[in-house]
């Protein structure tokens, strides 16, 4: 079976593989995507653990998952709103020291638990590597997970 773009997010770079084909009342073959929560914890994941610049949609990604409006994360990150709006708009690319306090931030608040090492994170974040796709293992919906890039 061919992945499913999961363009419902927001992202244009996420993947579902190995999800379950089902018919609707029509007939029709659908995708049925349980666990909308859990699997948006893990494109999170993948963004944060991604050896690559965040883009602009990755960063509205994240801080609407947290829950947070643009003033809150601006304040957060120790910067003006405006200068948040630039960097999810992709009009200036998103600092490094920032780029650290919110990938380090959205692994607290969207229990990640993987990003502990403040050295790893600051390697992520000075990477020039190529934005690779986000896939993920959706044949158990109550435990997606991130595949290999």
């Amino acid at each position: 079976m061919t992945p499913y773009q999961y363009t419902a997010c927001g992202l244009d770079n996420v993947y579902l593989e190995q999800m379950n084909v089902v018919q609707d009342d029509a007939g029709d073959k659908t995708m049925f995507i349980p666990a909308i929560g859990e699997l948006h914890r893990v494109i999170a994941e993948g963004i944060i653990t991604a050896p690559s610049k965040i883009t602009g949609k990755e960063i509205r990604f994240l801080r609407t998952e947290m829950g947070q409006n643009q003033d809150e994360l601006a304040s957060a990150l120790k910067v003006e709103r405006l200068t948040l709006s630039r960097w999810e708009r992709d009009e200036h690319p998103i600092n490094g020291a920032a780029e650290m306090i919110l990938r380090m931030l959205a692994a607290k608040k969207l229990i990640i638990a993987k990003m502990t090492d403040v050295e790893e994170v600051t390697d992520l974040t000075v990477s020039v590597g190529a934005k690779q796709p986000i896939r993920i293992n959706g044949s158990n919906p109550e435990e997606y997970k991130l595949l290999a890039a």
